[in-house]
């Protein structure tokens, strides 16, 4: 009998004539018995001394980084301007992995699909508000809300900032395989993000028509609508009462502080009529969602905006359609400031144009002039007319 033994523990036997069959067969079980065995040890050891290879120590994503950047400047000579990115990115990739992201877990290509959809959602100056230990949708929020307050449009991190951190991660991430902190870099096989609109832009026809069209439920539709045919900000919708409205002259009294009296009142567009009219006798103490708090129906209307037509605009977009609807009708400058209740404190002229001068009726006539049917485009109106409605 002869035999020979490969690198995969595996046994070839030569059996000759005058063996003993028998005692050849209890040779070779015994043999596999052994061999088995001695497979299992190797592979024990071989999964002990992955695991070991990459969980040894127990240096956290920010002392790595570190290690990173000297590496680089050591080795790669790489310039200044490249090292502040890589440092910006960095501090954008801690506020959501500090506290549980582990180094292995970094090969995770979902956790980076994720992160990056973060990012998309964020202010673009939410890194000069962010503090450790605060929550990122309540930041979010009140910069929204201050920049709505002061009639600012909330502008996110656009898709190519975003794949400049990804370019930083990816360099990261080699480094990490090179020094064997980790097996293999994700980031290779994820494409670059394609340009995102702009939050702050208005809706185009098609988007308006999706949303009425696809969203099913009514009352977030009828929201939409009283967005679209006032231009009112979310807080003002939120607190409209029953004794605000109207319904024989067909006008609503908005709060705000906007203008000098905190109130203005605006004449009620046919398309939201029946809308306020079913509101005023309903039981319902608020005209929608029962108002659970401005931040959580901004929150759930915006992921229906996303969701439904796959970007990034927001609730404040309905306000910017109606404000170039309004430019469209309307060419008294005083008149637009007053029905969109842009700031007027600083406008010595508006002191005078108050509410007992308005002509409710010019009004009337201007607001029913919005239509969504056809967006007319507005390409060529100049950014300092747009200040004026």
């Amino acid at each position: 009998m002869d035999f020979s033994l490969n690198t995969n523990l595996q046994i070839g036997f030569l059996v000759e004539e005058n063996d003993d069959e028998q005692e050849s067969q209890r040779i070779i079980k015994k043999l596999e018995q052994v061999l088995l065995k001695e497979k299992q040890k190797t592979d024990k050891i071989s999964t002990i001394s992955t695991k070991t290879e990459y969980d040894k120590n127990f240096e956290t994503i920010e002392e790595v980084f570190k290690s990173f950047i000297e590496y680089s400047r050591k080795v790669k000579r790489i310039k200044e301007d490249t090292f502040k990115q890589y440092e910006t990115s960095f501090r954008w990739l801690l506020l959501d992995y500090k506290k549980t992201l582990k180094i292995y877990e970094l090969e995770d290509i979902n956790k980076w699909i994720e992160y990056r959809d973060l990012l998309t959602t964020l202010p673009n100056n939410f890194l000069r508000r962010y503090k450790d230990g605060l929550d990122i949708d309540d930041i979010v929020y009140n910069i929204i809300e201050e920049n709505d307050e002061n009639d600012k449009e909330t502008v996110l991190l656009n898709s190519k900032t975003i794949n400049k951190h990804f370019i930083s991660y990816n360099q990261f991430l080699n480094y990490l395989v090179l020094f064997k902190k980790i097996k293999t870099n994700p980031l290779d096989k994820l494409l670059s993000l394609n340009t995102i609109e702009n939050p702050h832009n208005s809706f185009s026809e098609d988007e308006i028509n999706k949303l009425l069209k696809d969203t099913k439920d009514n009352e977030i539709k009828d929201f939409f609508n009283v967005l679209l045919h006032t231009g009112m900000r979310l807080s003002s919708v939120l607190n409209i009462r029953k004794e605000n409205i109207n319904l024989e002259l067909k006008t609503l009294n908005i709060i705000d502080d906007k203008t000098l009296s905190g109130v203005r009142k605006i004449t009620i567009h046919n398309k939201i009529f029946n809308i306020l009219n079913d509101y005023v006798k309903s039981d319902r103490e608020h005209i929608f969602f029962d108002t659970r708090g401005k931040d959580l129906v901004q929150k759930r209307i915006n992921r229906h905006i996303k969701k439904t037509l796959n970007i990034n605009k927001t609730i404040h977009s309905f306000r910017k359609n109606f404000t170039q609807k309004l430019f469209n009708v309307c060419d008294d400058i005083n008149l637009r400031k007053y029905i969109i209740g842009h700031s007027q404190l600083r406008d010595i002229t508006f002191t005078t144009y108050n509410q007992e001068k308005i002509n409710i009726k010019k009004m009337r006539d201007i607001i029913n002039q919005i239509s969504y049917i056809n967006i007319i485009s507005i390409e060529n109106i100049k950014d300092e007319d747009i200040e004026f409605c």
